[in-house]
């Protein structure tokens, strides 16, 4: 059986999600008279700025690209296993 995956259509859309709830809660958070910081957990792809692998710009570009003009910044940490780690992906 085969089954056809739109790897592109799924990334854009997650990423379009992620975006407007950033976006929503970081507002309603304003609103409420907070000055929120914001905190992410997600792979170092998904954090990155600019073009990702899978052709789609991702929640790192957007906390920069928000971040940028109202005078604050995006900080992104990546963290990778030491030696004799496993990796989630491909570990055997």
């Amino acid at each position: 059986m085969f089954i056809s995956c739109d790897v592109y259509g799924s990334n854009t859309g997650r990423s379009a999600y992620l975006q407007e709830n950033l976006i929503r809660n970081l507002l309603a958070a304003e609103r409420a008279g907070s000055k929120p910081r914001v905190g992410f957990k997600f792979g170092g792809s998904h954090m990155m700025r600019g073009i990702t692998a899978t052709n789609t710009l991702d929640l790192g570009t957007a906390a920069s690209v928000m971040s940028e003009p109202r005078g604050e910044r995006a900080f992104s940490v990546l963290i990778l296993g030491g030696s004799g780690g496993k990796a989630a992906r491909g570990a055997g």
